[in-house]
């Protein structure tokens, strides 16, 4: 029988605090994405998650009394830490987190320059007291402004002076040097590094970066890497799946932040129906078997607005192209829907909220039963990787046992 699974991730939807909230990350505390959502709108127009055992998974949140789930059903708590997407979804391939270091680039910024002119780049001060460096002329190093401070650095650069590859051999360089969560190489098109410059700040939190979204370079031309910390592809999901000759398509953000270079598709779409659209699409091309992964990222950008009525909304949406997805499912299939972390719109800031997430595992093959407390999103990887055949991943247990 020739097997398929899907893995979608609802990004940002959460399903009440870790236990570990208090110590690792206080401002959370009290977070429940989804108990905000009822208590916000009243009412969510989302049947087929209930259907499937969501009310079964958060009873607290006010859902509908919860009926025979048709999913198997469970959470998952969030290895790796804070709340954060780009090492929540590679906790979902089956990475093991290593706790990164916080800094500002200030405090790497001569090593880094130090790396950068032993390769053979010219480096300068980008502008007068900050720590951010220009590269050739053309491509900035420096603190993203877009995140907690000493988390992230960009790598920025004009697409229309300098190829994209150019871009991503610094963010190496940077990525050898940086031991923070994630160095991002972006590049952006109809933009100048004038433009850059003029758009890089200096922050009483001591970051210099570039002010990125006022570049609008977020467009269907931008091209972007993200560079994790302590991440090895070879022994994820994606790619322990393509290696078997299967075939890989990567849709949404997980296209932007889990590299397969072996992946047959891949498409950062944004849009929710489009997202669906193309697992659907994918699904019918994969009649010899294959994995897809997919993330529906508007969830996140609405908890991001601090607007539950928008999020409702996408999580509306997505809850149809579910059920169309669950429509077409055949023998052999398994779908998988999580999350990476929460994203509470009435917590009272805008960033990721840590929590666990919910489980449901369906297909024509799949009985419905409780999975528990899983210890690390990672159990996904390593079921995919069960199911389909694949070498296990570095991380994770597998609850394909579970469900037969």
């Amino acid at each position: 029988m020739r097997k398929r699974a899907i893995v979608l991730v609802l990004d940002g939807f959460g399903v009440g605090a870790m236990a570990d909230v208090a110590q690792v990350q206080p401002r959370d505390q009290g977070a429940h994405t989804l108990a905000s959502l009822v208590r916000a709108q009243g009412h969510l127009e989302i049947p087929t998650l209930l259907r499937l055992g969501l009310g079964r998974i958060a009873p607290e949140a006010g859902l509908p009394p919860a009926g025979t789930p048709e999913a198997a059903w469970g959470r998952c708590n969030l290895a790796h830490h804070g709340a954060d997407t780009y090492a929540g979804h590679n906790e979902i391939q089956g990475n093991r987190p290593r706790r990164p270091v916080i800094a500002l680039f200030r405090e790497v910024a001569d090593a880094v320059r130090d790396r950068l002119v032993q390769a053979g780049h010219r480096v300068e001060t980008a502008i007068p007291g900050g720590s951010a460096l220009l590269v050739d002329g053309q491509i900035l190093v420096g603190d993203n402004l877009e995140t907690d401070p000493g988390r992230i650095y960009n790598v920025t650069g004009p697409l229309d002076a300098v190829p994209f590859d150019r871009i991503l051999q610094v963010g190496r360089l940077v990525r050898e040097v940086a031991r923070v969560s994630r160095v991002i190489a972006l590049g952006g098109v109809r933009i100048t590094v004038d433009d850059i410059l003029a758009h890089t700040r200096n922050t009483p939190a001591g970051q210099t970066g570039v002010v990125t979204p006022e570049l609008h370079i977020y467009n269907e031309h931008y091209r972007v890497r993200h560079l994790g910390y302590g991440i090895d592809p070879a022994v994820q999901a994606p790619s322990l799946v393509a290696a078997t000759g299967l075939p890989v398509a990567m849709i949404g953000k997980m296209a932007d932040v889990v590299e397969c270079p072996a992946a047959r598709w891949r498409d950062p779409v944004v849009d929710t129906d489009l997202v669906l659209q193309q697992v659907l699409e994918q699904l019918d091309q994969m009649q010899g078997g294959g994995y897809i992964a997919a993330t529906v990222q508007e969830t996140d950008l609405s908890g991001h607005e601090e607007d539950p009525a928008k999020y409702a909304a996408i999580l509306a949406r997505a809850d149809r192209g579910i059920a169309r997805l669950l429509e077409r499912l055949q023998p052999g299939d398994l779908l998988i829907i999580l999350a990476d972390h929460g994203n509470d719109p009435l917590i009272g800031h805008s960033l990721h909220t840590r929590e666990q997430v919910p489980l449901l595992v369906t297909g024509p093959d799949v009985r419905p039963v409780d999975l528990g407390v899983r210890t690390t999103m990672a159990d996904v990887a390593a079921t995919v990787c069960d199911h389909l055949g694949a070498p296990a991943p570095e991380f994770g247990t597998s609850f394909l046992g579970l469900l037969h």
